[in-house]
């Protein structure tokens, strides 16, 4: 009863060696299974494999198999792997070149009859036309609406100035926001009326002093006359700036507005407007 099994073994074992065997070798091996009594002994062997099917099947079909099976699932979870990171790479590339730069246009729509032109006042808030575009990578920014919109989610860096002037004794009042799909954000103002009393204390100080210097030249005997010089001056201490971080998502809208009732003044083309990508939401991506 010993030699059955290891005959068996043997056959086995010849069968995954060789692949094959002679047409009288597997029905012997055949017929001495057929007579064994009780459970064949092949342990990881697969008998029915060796003994029910084709003569080439393989003795350890089923192992083989397995591998297989765990190997294509394993290539397979690879690719996808691969062709995610293959897109993410491209999208962080594509969108690491957000940029842009506009400039108010001279020619924007300006006050009738005021000297200089200004850009209103308005009855409701105005987007402010940064029109003239320098830079606009990834066309993010809208010129015609003065609106820029996030191509990706990420954080941004914006930055605007905001230029304004007029003459000494005119009245200097403008507000500027800067808006995030209709919030605002960020915004700079100028009020000049108290920087009139500060400047008329100045000029009454000033004309004293010099009517005090003529009045000693007329008892001295000097008769030379001090001429009276007229000129306009501007108020031009109102150049603001503001940089402002934002984390934006795709599709969020960011723009520069006046409010109502005020008005930007002369050099038009100081007013800028910019901004740029700090780096893109990965999370966008997957």
């Amino acid at each position: 009863m010993v030699v059955l099994p290891l005959l068996l073994l043997l056959g086995l074992q010849f069968l995954c060696g060789r692949g094959q065997l002679q047409s009288a070798g597997i029905q012997l091996l055949t017929e001495a299974a057929r007579e064994w009594q009780g459970s064949l002994p092949c342990g990881e062997w697969n008998c029915n494999c060796a003994f029910q099917k084709q003569p080439g099947c393989c003795c350890a079909a089923d192992g083989m198999f397995k591998l297989e099976e765990d190997s294509f699932h394993r290539i397979k979870y690879l690719m996808r792997d691969v062709m995610s990171l293959e897109k993410k790479v491209q999208k962080l590339t594509d969108y690491s070149r957000v940029a842009f730069e506009a400039i108010m246009n001279p020619g924007a729509r300006v006050s009738s009859g005021t000297d200089p032109q200004c850009f209103g006042p308005f009855s409701t808030n105005v987007p402010i036309p940064y029109s003239n575009v320098t830079l606009n990578d990834a066309n993010g920014y809208n010129p015609a609406l003065g609106v820029f919109t996030a191509p990706c989610a990420g954080v941004y860096v914006f930055s605007f100035t905001v230029h304004s002037c007029v003459l000494e004794n005119e009245s200097l009042y403008y507000k500027v926001q800067l808006m995030r799909n209709g919030v605002v954000e960020a915004s700079v103002w100028e009020n000049n009326r108290e920087d009139f009393e500060d400047n008329a204390n100045h000029v009454k100080h000033t004309k004293k002093n010099s009517l005090t210097r003529a009045n000693k030249g007329d008892l001295n005997g000097d008769k030379k006359k001090v001429p009276h010089r007229r000129h306009q001056s501007w108020h031009d201490s109102c150049l603001v700036s503001q940089v402002v971080v934002l984390k934006l998502e795709r599709g969020d809208q960011v723009y520069i507005e006046l409010m109502s009732g005020r008005r930007l003044c002369t050099q038009q083309p100081f007013n800028i407007f910019t901004g740029y990508i700090l780096y893109p939401d990965t999370g966008d991506y997957m």
